[in-house]
């Protein structure tokens, strides 16, 4: 998810109000700053990193400045400079959510997920209702081979947003490379009691028990699938699949009889 929302960091800094400067330097700053921001509108990269430093130099407090240049060096793929200056913006005003954004951005950009997810951790804490936080704070912590953490910042969205299917897969796949094949388990099984008229849960939690050789579960699991859905052409195939792998060729060829009038069989 966060490689579809690259760039999602680019909104409205804002400008720092308490420069203390007199206000003739405040006037040149502010000038120097908008004049960054000209430049950066007209893609004058180069000019617009003169502007921001020149800002910068008279009002080295100005974090809104020390933004736009993280922002501009992370276009120039300048890891060290993107970085540099958005750590002085975030520690300026740490509560800012679009400098946090860049900081995870530019965090991940290096290729350093961990401090990337502690960033996203701030940005929902201060933001506890803006829910694409959490698919970016768990994929960041995926990256960084955070598995249990992950696992805990989807539970923490489920909670929120109730039970949606690729929160539920996804937290199953964490398990599994936990080793938990219970809990791994537990996921699709709360997945098929949501909504039991899915035959495709049924499916791949009868592959999970026989992968984990609980083939007794499995057939368990089709023989509900076929109750939940006993009209349907497909359910029965992958019943009779079932049997043909265990060598009952009996039954195997009882599913599919049902069928033989929408399938041709003679």
């Amino acid at each position: 998810m966060y490689a579809q929302k690259k760039g999602k960091s680019k909104g409205k800094a804002g400008t720092s109000t308490k420069t203390g400067l007199d206000p003739l330097s405040r006037d040149k700053s502010d000038r120097l700053f908008f004049d960054g921001i000209a430049a950066t509108l007209k893609n004058n990269l180069d000019g617009a990193i003169t502007a921001f430093k020149a800002c910068l130099e008279i009002n080295p407090k100005n974090d809104a400045a020390m933004y736009e240049l993280s922002r501009i060096y992370l276009e120039k793929e300048d890891r060290e400079q993107a970085l540099s200056y958005i750590r002085q913006a975030t520690q300026a005003d740490p509560n800012n959510k679009w400098y946090q954004l860049l900081l995870a951005e530019t965090y991940a950009f290096n290729n350093d997920y961990e401090p990337a997810a502690a960033a996203y951790r701030q940005i929902i804490d201060n933001n506890p209702e803006d829910i694409e936080n959490y698919f970016d704070y768990a994929y960041m912590l995926i990256r960084a081979g955070k598995y249990a953490d992950a696992i805990k910042a989807y539970d923490q969205l489920e909670s929120k947003v109730g039970i949606i299917e690729d929160i539920v897969l996804q937290k199953q796949q964490l398990y599994i490379q936990l080793g938990d094949s219970p809990k791994a388990i537990a996921e699709l099984e709360k997945l098929v009691a949501h909504n039991p008229s899915e035959t495709r849960y049924y499916v791949d939690l009868a592959e999970l028990y026989k992968i984990n050789k609980m083939d007794d579960k499995a057939l368990a699991t089709y023989q509900r699938m076929l109750a939940a859905a006993p009209d349907n052409a497909e359910t029965r195939l992958v019943m009779a699949n079932y049997y043909r792998t265990q060598g009952n060729m009996t039954q195997y060829f009882a599913e599919l009889k049902p069928l033989s009038n929408t399938l041709n069989y003679p």
